[in-house]
């Protein structure tokens, strides 16, 4: 099947300007970050930044390029006659934003990619790039992060580990005096368990004498990874873990997991939006166009980002706000524009 020229065009236009759009937002914001460093780091080092800032900053930077892009595309149209010879020649307006929605498509699925593998690299890259020397200090103790994202805090002493504390959730915590490793499994000697009493204190829940301990050394990273910072499929594995069940940082993980699932089709509320007031609209006014476009983007992520604190913090549900807020918003756009 032959794709219509009028499709072309138009999806030629869009991706063009909103390649050219994109990369010099992203530039302008490179030269900004530059001006932080107090000192210049190696060239491997400024790339590898870079390319991290380029996908942990993409989705918030994409929609932003294509607010823009469908909004100068859209009134140029207008300005120049061509939206009305288009319609005059037969093609709805249905028809006319079938390009508009499948620029849309590409951005949420690559959004989608971003969200589960983009991330991870980001992050990667941005170890890479670190370029901050730290004082040579060394600890008294270890620290390291289950794949749980509990905790374990212990002292080594040459293959000795002592005073072990493995941090479940802030209601239980497990102490082993001392620690043997095996080439399976870690036994724990003298092990207590403690737990929170309706008074917040810890006190003894139970105690054994030995204990094969369900994790090896191996599973444990050095860093605490932040929601927002992991995959997706990370993300929900944390959430159906038990422990995390009876922890404050559920609230974080399940707002991460809601705004992960949603925001890549931000793209497609602003898209509406635009579709369902400048379409019909006989305005050619395309700086005042601009004005209120960009305030609606900085209302709604402003809006977004206080929806995502209250979800954090327990004091509203994640589902309510960050989920069926916005898709509250797209069923009324989407409404306005088949109306109109």
């Amino acid at each position: 099947m032959r794709i219509p020229l009028y499709f072309q065009y138009i999806f030629r236009k869009l991706l063009s300007l909103f390649l050219i759009i994109h990369f010099s937002v992203m530039a302008a914001y490179f030269c900004l970050e530059l001006l932080t460093f107090s000192s210049l780091p190696s060239n491997s080092k400024l790339l590898f930044h870079f390319l991290s800032l380029s996908l942990s900053k993409s989705d918030f930077f994409i929609t932003f390029s294509f607010l823009l892009t469908a909004i100068h595309t859209l009134q140029s149209l207008k300005q120049h006659g061509e939206l009305t010879a288009l319609q005059v020649s037969g093609i709805s307006k249905f028809r006319l934003s079938l390009p508009f929605f499948t620029l849309t498509l590409f951005l949420a699925l690559f959004s989608c990619w971003n969200t589960e593998y983009g991330v991870s690299t980001a992050l990667k890259w941005k170890l890479k790039s670190s370029h901050r020397k730290k004082a040579a200090h060394v600890s008294p103790f270890e620290v390291k992060y289950l794949p749980d994202q509990s905790r374990l805090i212990y002292q080594e002493d040459g293959s000795k580990i002592f005073d072990l504390y493995w941090i479940i959730s802030d209601k239980e915590i497990w102490h082993c005096k001392e620690v043997i490793q095996d080439n399976t499994h870690l036994v724990g000697h003298f092990v207590d368990i403690l737990k929170q009493n309706p008074l917040g204190r810890f006190e003894k829940s139970d105690s054994f004498l030995n204990y094969n301990l369900p994790f090896l050394f191996d599973d444990c990273a050095e860093r605490f990874i932040l929601p927002e910072k992991s995959p997706l499929s990370k993300v929900y594995v944390y959430l159906t873990n038990e422990s995390l069940m009876i922890s404050v940082d559920r609230a974080k993980f399940l707002t991460a997991f809601i705004y992960k699932l949603i925001h890549p089709w931000f793209p497609l509320i602003f898209m509406t939006a635009i579709l369902a007031f400048l379409l019909p609209s006989k305005s050619k006014n395309s700086y005042f166009s601009f004005l209120i476009g960009i305030f609606c983007y900085l209302l709604f992520y402003s809006m977004m980002k206080t929806f995502t604190i209250l979800g954090e913090n327990y004091l509203i549900s994640p589902w309510i706000t960050v989920f069926l807020v916005p898709i509250g918003i797209q069923g009324a756009l989407t409404y306005k524009l088949c109306k109109n």
